[in-house]
């Protein structure tokens, strides 16, 4: 690397430990210095210079609870969860109090918008559950819905099954 006319030799840049170190082999020259220094002061000034002796202590592993699902999964009984197929034409709002209606049960189920596309009723009676099971499949806006039985699932393609009647004659 040549520093101007005046001056001749090779230099050597080191980058260790976050600075700047140089070497030449003949006479330095002020400009050269003079780069060097604003490059180790900015490398102090933005904190990338230091240097941490040590990494930062762990923090201990959290201990979980014993958790029974036995009431969660008692309460979400009498629950269906349902998915729509096309959300640009299916609007949730729209949906939840049409099939509420449509479905003509003894007791009005309490739907709720899961978001993305998903929903779920709450149902007042085992029967009136079945029945909106057996009636299955449904459409809303021209387009099939999903509706299945609330399971203790984590999977985000649940629910995904539409169940079809085929007579053969």
């Amino acid at each position: 690397m040549s520093e101007g006319p005046s001056s001749s030799g090779k230099v050597s840049l080191t980058l260790s430990d976050n600075s700047l170190q140089w070497s030449k082999d003949k006479k330095s020259t002020s400009s050269f210095l003079h780069t060097a220094g604003i490059y180790n002061s900015l490398i102090k000034e933005k904190g990338k210079g230091l240097k941490y002796e040590e990494d930062p202590p762990r923090a201990s592993r959290v201990k979980v609870p014993q958790f029974d699902p036995s009431e969660l999964i008692h309460n979400h009984k009498l629950m269906l969860v349902g998915r729509i197929t096309n959300p640009k034409i299916q609007k949730m709002w729209a949906l939840l109090p049409f099939l509420a209606d449509h479905w003509k049960v003894s007791s009005r189920p309490v739907g709720a918008d899961l978001d993305q596309g998903r929903f779920q009723y709450q149902f007042a009676s085992e029967e009136d559950l079945q029945k909106v099971l057996d009636n299955r499949p449904y459409h809303f806006a021209h387009w099939m819905i999903i509706l299945q039985r609330w399971e203790p699932t984590v999977a985000t393609s649940f629910p995904s099954q539409i169940p079809f009647w085929i007579q053969v004659q």
